[in-house]
């Protein structure tokens, strides 16, 4: 008998102190999670904030492929990828300083037909591209 009360009370103490433990981690790492909250969501909401306009259009050279553009207000960095496999240009357009422009982006669909896409945009003081017309 007196070894099942001693065996209880060591389970208990021990079952106690197991939970405590937990409890004490379990506490740490919400403190943890907590303090990763607010750098995790503002560096979220900055990269939301920094949006750009996308562009597709199609086309294939017998060299590859060949684009322009144009601008009457130089607001906004334009960036062309062109993927081989799908022929596909991906024009993507990034506030560079606030203001409005109108953008003629211009893009090979062969080797000597072109199409165009003449979009008005404009940029706030944070970087956001806005399509205007």
């Amino acid at each position: 008998m007196k070894n099942t009360k001693t065996m209880r009370r060591l389970t208990a103490i021990v079952g106690t102190a197991i939970i405590a433990v937990s409890a004490m981690a379990a506490t740490a790492t919400m403190a943890s999670a907590k303090e990763l909250t607010p750098a995790t969501t503002t560096s979220t909401v900055q990269v939301a904030k920094a949006k750009s306009l996308t562009f597709i259009g199609y086309g294939e050279t017998s060299y590859g492929y060949n684009w322009d553009y144009s601008t009457d207000n130089d607001i906004a960095k334009v960036n062309v990828n062109y993927d081989f496999k799908t022929n596909k240009y991906t024009f993507n357009l990034t506030g560079k300083r606030a203001g409005t422009g109108t953008y003629k982006l211009v893009y090979f669909t062969s080797d000597k037909t072109t199409k165009s896409i003449t979009v008005t945009i404009n940029v706030d003081a944070q970087g956001n591209v806005t399509r205007l017309a």
